[in-house]
């Protein structure tokens, strides 16, 4: 018998919610859906070719709009306190998601929200990367816009409904999480930089108030997950992030090897090798400061959280 989530993780991107997928993931008493982003709560109950443009380049293959197949997701519950997913959508389309959470999880005035947020400069840096790689191994971009000119174009992409490449949209977090706080009586907002700098502290809270045992202590080191940067090899690039053939020829010997998370830990680790820091230009990173300016100083007051320090010119951390 299927049971639907009561904890979810809804963004935002590039600040970590992949590594708390799987650092909660280790405890006994979680279970997390096996498509770490399904995205259901953002792409049920809207038109496919809406949807197609939303997402893009994402294919809409990977993405569980039905309520069945994202019912199905949860099927191998046993005897797990707390069942969850994480999909970074959510946070950035907070209304659609939230009308869609009420629709379909019945208790969802029960539901454990979690949220984690990175300086919006740093973060919007990182997706611009994410996004302009992929676009140029995977879709076959020839003229990669640069950081300057994705924001120049940043309108227009919104105007034509491309919201994944609206790299500095995501990143206005006041609103998205005032939403959820509105809407929801258990919000528990957390930091990627306080996951870097305390991850036992972080996690162990997030145990307790998705309502587990906190004294479980996951395995954290040396775990980077979800790095972006410029590919040193396009070949190897390509190789862990695609469904090819080799890739699936090698599946059967590689779990026979190798656990799951031994495994993920493995590509990870590779996949972080591969790339190499990309460094934001100064005067960008002052235009953005003041980009978020605003946005920030409504966060601070609504978290009652110091973040002066996003105000200030600062290297960026993965």
């Amino acid at each position: 018998m299927s049971r639907l989530p009561n904890f979810l993780i809804v963004g935002a991107a590039k600040s970590g919610t992949t590594s708390l997928y799987h650092y909660l993931n280790q405890h006994p008493q979680v279970y997390f859906s096996p498509v770490k982003e399904p995205l259901f709560f953002c792409s049920a109950d809207t038109d496919k070719d809406i949807l197609e443009k939303e997402l893009f380049p994402v294919s809409l293959d990977d993405v569980v709009d039905d309520y069945n197949d994202y019912n199905a997701l949860f099927s191998g519950v046993t005897k797990e306190k707390a069942i969850g997913e994480a999909s970074v959508y959510y946070l950035l389309d907070h209304k659609k998601t939230i009308q869609n959470i009420k629709k379909y999880i019945p208790e969802w005035q029960k539901l454990n929200i979690v949220i984690i947020l990175r300086n919006p400069v740093d973060a919007c840096f990182s997706h611009y990367q994410m996004y302009s790689q992929y676009l140029k191994n995977f879709v076959g971009h020839k003229k990669i816009l640069t950081f300057k000119e994705s924001l120049d174009a940043e309108q227009e992409r919104i105007n034509k409904g491309y919201m994944a490449l609206a790299h500095f949209h995501w990143f206005f977090y006041y609103e998205q999480v005032k939403d959820f706080q509105d809407n929801f009586d258990n919000v528990r907002v957390c930091f990627q930089s306080d996951l870097q700098d305390r991850p036992i502290q972080v996690i162990k809270e997030l145990f307790e108030f998705i309502g587990v045992d906190n004294n479980f202590k996951p395995d954290l080191e040396g775990r980077r997950y979800n790095v972006s940067g410029i590919p040193r090899s396009n070949f190897l690039y390509r190789f862990l992030i695609s469904e090819g053939i080799i890739r699936k020829m090698i599946r059967p010997v590689i779990r026979f090897f190798l656990t799951p998370e031994r495994k993920e830990f493995l590509l990870q680790k590779i996949w972080s090798k591969n790339l190499k820091k990309a460094v934001m230009d100064p005067e960008m990173r002052l235009l953005l400061v003041e980009f978020y300016r605003d946005d920030i100083n409504k966060l601070q007051k609504l978290l009652d959280k110091d973040l002066t320090h996003w105000l200030v010119q600062e290297t960026a951390r993965e």
